[in-house]
């Protein structure tokens, strides 16, 4: 199956087990093998922070969702309760993109 990225962006994320998680915001791509790197999720229209998610954590993609480990949510709640860095997935209250000609 083929999917555009205008599709691929604002996609709904969910997990396996079926909560919502966000909504794809940006992609970020590894420019020498043209590989996406991560997927920059944003959880909320009102949220100011990002989750980025490696493809390895990503289960399915369809035209309608995308569906991703039941332990990204995990990881995400135990920061949140313990205040403990993690490595993946991120979160981020600025998310920077760069633009090189």
């Amino acid at each position: 199956m083929l999917i555009n990225l205008h599709h691929l962006l604002h996609l709904p994320v969910f997990t396996v087990s079926g909560v919502k998680f966000g909504k794809v915001f940006d992609i970020k791509f590894m420019i020498d093998t043209h590989t996406v790197y991560q997927y920059v999720i944003k959880p909320n229209y009102f949220s100011q922070k990002y989750f980025l998610i490696r493809p390895i954590q990503v289960k399915e993609i369809t035209d309608r969702k995308m569906i991703v480990d039941d332990g990204v949510i995990k990881e995400v709640d135990e920061v949140t309760e313990k205040n403990t860095p993690i490595t993946q997935p991120q979160v981020l209250n600025d998310v920077s993109f760069t633009q090189n000609d």
